[in-house]
């Protein structure tokens, strides 16, 4: 994983590791130093110099200074507020590097899931978006934080070590040797950790699907009173994310608060073998017990940061296994351009199945230019599916969808699809104004473009007559709008981007008669002016239809007018 985000980061990577190993030689020669100040402050227990000693004077006489108190104190503190300035930046770059890391893995994640296929929507979850989005994003992107401070430690130990062994490789042997018997102790709560975070993906993910179905049938939830069934499933699944974080806190506690009593009888070890077995001198002594003291306490955050990172780590690949999934899922791009002029759209010999459930079988359909094509049906009979063949979200088993002479899946879909203005039954309304819903902020719509789809879909006096224009305020869903005005605000988005097909996909199914009406009166200024493909079973719709079609059992069969 760490690997997988250097390479992804490369010069944020290499700044970063830059000034954190300045910052541990810093350090370093502030610690080192140390040595000879205790001998000054000390006295000599020996007339020989230790080797780390001998090498500090030296290096000072090659500068031109003095091995003295003053001259030592000020190389520590100038270290240590080296350290400190190099500390900052390097915890700066590392924060707006993990910044950036989370808006690249949401990037990434929105980019896929647009650019998949339509079947690859109908096979997920409402909430994993919505949780990857906002859960694992976040979590997954503090594994650049948590790795680029784990290497910090690994190199502040190495600094530390190799002064601890230059000193004295005996006492720094003895440190290694308790050190991996820490590595030991600490090994089943590493494997907790990373339990512990594979559950909580696995938790999060089910609970945001729920949450998210729930919100979205919050009106029949509420209307039949069945608040109460929906409780103990959230209830259930936030219980296996609160037990999944708990074990993530009590290993990241466990890990954390063996630090200070391990700190102590090592240290009570090392002093016992450098005084009473080694014979060392007691500043030598005193040095080494501070180096002895930041190993391993280094040592005992690195076990605590490498189990933060072991919990982190199932939600970093859960999120990069979800965008490569969406990604080979991918629709196709590029292909034909679309005719510069055809005279209809047909279905030649279309079949098409959802696994044994036969949709279509054999179609012949054909949809005219500047015509209006009704197709009815039972209820679940495939209608949509129809309108979704013929957008390209789905392709047929066999047979061709054909564009005049030009078969669909040959043309550029997103092009083709610029040429579709659709109408759902479910009519999104954003809370924002008249405007912005009809562009969807897109800056090169002009006003003139959404006054005339106003004024195309039937809305265009409503509209003017409102004290802020096409800069009123829709309301939360819509709300401040009729059905009928809603509907009609949905057509006129559809409008404002000048398509060749209008669809409408029961699109009045949800109105009331007055506003049926306001729709009917819309398509009749609509007819001859664009072609429109009709789902409904209104008969006030039905008879401005210049075509018919019935589907039913996988059968589409033209029928007559119906009055």
């Amino acid at each position: 994983m760490l690997a997988r985000l250097a390479h992804s980061y490369p010069r944020q990577t290499i700044v970063c590791l830059i000034l954190l190993t300045l910052a541990g030689f810093t350090e370093g020669i502030g610690i080192l130093s140390l040595l000879p100040l205790f001998v000054l402050v000390t006295g000599k227990e020996n007339s020989e110099s230790s080797p780390l000693e001998q090498f500090v004077h030296d290096l000072l006489e090659s500068v031109g200074l003095t091995a003295n108190v003053p001259i030592l104190l000020c190389i520590i503190v100038a270290g240590i507020l080296l350290k400190a300035v190099l500390g900052i930046l390097g915890a700066k770059h590392i924060g707006f590097t993990t910044i950036q890391v989370m808006a690249d893995l949401r990037f990434a994640l929105v980019r896929a899931f647009l650019n998949a296929r339509w079947s690859y929507f109908t096979r997920q979850p409402a909430g994993a978006l919505t949780n990857a989005l906002s859960f694992e994003a976040v979590r997954g992107s503090s594994a650049y934080r948590v790795g680029a401070k784990l290497i910090a430690e690994t190199l502040q130990v190495l600094i530390y070590s190799g002064l601890a062994f230059f000193v004295y490789w005996q006492v720094a042997a003895v440190a290694y040797f308790l050190g991996f018997i820490l590595f030991f102790v600490l090994r089943r709560l590493l494997q907790m950790s990373r339990s512990a975070g594979e559950q909580n993906v696995r938790s999060n993910r089910d609970l945001s699907n729920h949450f998210v179905d729930g919100i979205n049938s919050i009106k029949p939830i509420k209307t039949m009173a069945i608040e109460n069934r929906l409780l103990p499933l959230l209830e259930h699944e936030t219980t296996g994310v609160r037990r999944a974080q708990n074990r993530e806190v009590l290993s990241a506690v466990l890990i954390g608060g063996i630090n200070e009593p391990l700190l102590v009888i090592f240290l009570a070890i090392g002093v016992y073998v450098s005084l009473m077995i080694l014979a060392m001198p007691f500043a030598e002594v005193l040095f080494l017990a501070i180096l002895f003291q930041r190993i391993v306490t280094r040592i005992s955050t690195l076990y605590s940061m490498y189990g933060g990172l072991i919990a982190i780590q199932p939600v970093y690949w859960s999120i990069n296994a979800l965008i490569e999934d969406a990604h080979n899922e991918r629709e196709r791009i590029g292909g034909l351009t679309i005719p510069p002029s055809f005279d209809e759209v047909r279905f030649d010999d279309v079949t098409f199945n959802y696994g044994s459930e036969v949709i279509l079988k054999n179609a012949q359909f054909v949809i005219p230019r500047r015509k209006m094509t009704a197709i009815i049906g039972p209820s679940g009979s495939g209608k949509t599916t129809l309108l979704d063949l013929f957008s390209g979200l789905y392709e047929p088993l066999s047979g061709e969808i054909k564009i005049g002479k030009t078969p669909l899946r040959d043309l550029d879909l997103h092009k083709w699809r610029e040429k579709l203005g659709y109408v759902p039954q479910e009519t999104i309304m954003f809370h924002d104004t008249i405007s912005n819903n009809i562009t969807l902020r897109d800056p090169d719509i002009s006003d003139e473009l959404v006054n005339q789809s106003l004024l195309d879909a039937g809305l265009g006096t409503f509209v003017a007559n409102l004290p802020d224009g096409i800069d009123t305020i829709v309301g939360e869903h819509g709300s401040r709008l009729s059905g009928g005005q809603r509907q009609r605000l949905a057509i006129a988005r559809a409008l404002v981007r000048e398509p060749d097909f209008l669809i409408l996909d029961e699109a009045t199914a949800a109105l009331d008669q007055d506003s049926e009406r306001e729709i009917v009166d819309t398509l009749r200024l609509l007819k001859g002016k664009i072609t429109i493909i009709l789902v409904t079973h209104k008969q006030h719709l039905l008879s401005l239809a210049d075509d018919i079609y019935n589907l039913d059992k996988g059968t589409l069969t033209r029928v007559s007018q119906i009055l």
